[in-house]
């Protein structure tokens, strides 16, 4: 009879942890690698605050253990040089990748936090290659990541023109500071 009832229990616990893990995965629409990101995403959706999400969700420590703000990337485009959009488009993917590839290792937790919120990216205008190079020069002296674009010359703008400056993924705050008066493209 003792016997009887141990199988009983390792039946019910099976079954049990069958059910839980198939409607975690249903309700959760996807593999258990990610559970934790589509429950919040599923918690987000549920009570409708995801502006209020997103600025709680970027938020990361310092070495102080303070929170820090919101994390952005921001891209200066030059404008000076009458790029098309779909060059300009290809020009700020090159910069989203470089930029991204170089926070890694120097800023990853503002990668995290980048990351977590979405990956807000914001397109800014310049007017010269001087400007560009000051934008990348105030970004370096913040502490930011800041990434240039050397165009290859296949196509629109000749050799080694300077098209984009990338700044971040990094704090607003500070990259506001930097780029804050420029205009949006």
């Amino acid at each position: 009879m003792g016997t009887a009832i141990d199988w009983a229990h390792v039946i019910c616990a099976a079954c049990l942890g069958y059910v839980v893990g198939e409607l975690r995965f249903r309700i959760l629409k996807g593999p258990p690698q990610n559970w934790w990101r589509n429950v919040r995403v599923a918690i987000l959706r549920f009570l409708r605050l995801r502006g209020q999400a997103e600025r709680i969700s970027t938020r990361v420590t310092d070495e102080d253990g303070r929170m820090d703000t919101y994390c952005k990337m921001v891209f200066c485009v030059r404008t000076d040089l009458k790029m098309g959009r779909g060059k300009i488009a290809a020009q700020v993917g090159h910069a989203t990748l470089g930029a991204y590839q170089i926070a890694l290792r120097h800023a990853p937790q503002y990668c995290t936090a980048w990351e977590r919120g979405a990956q807000p990216k914001i397109a800014l205008q310049i007017n010269s290659e001087s400007e560009a190079i000051e934008m990348q020069r105030k970004a370096h002296r913040a502490g930011l990541v800041a990434y240039d674009v050397l165009d290859a010359g296949k196509t629109q703008i000749a050799a080694g023109s300077l098209t984009v400056v990338a700044i971040g993924p990094g704090p607003a705050h500070l990259i506001d500071q930097i780029t804050g008066k420029l205009k949006l493209l």
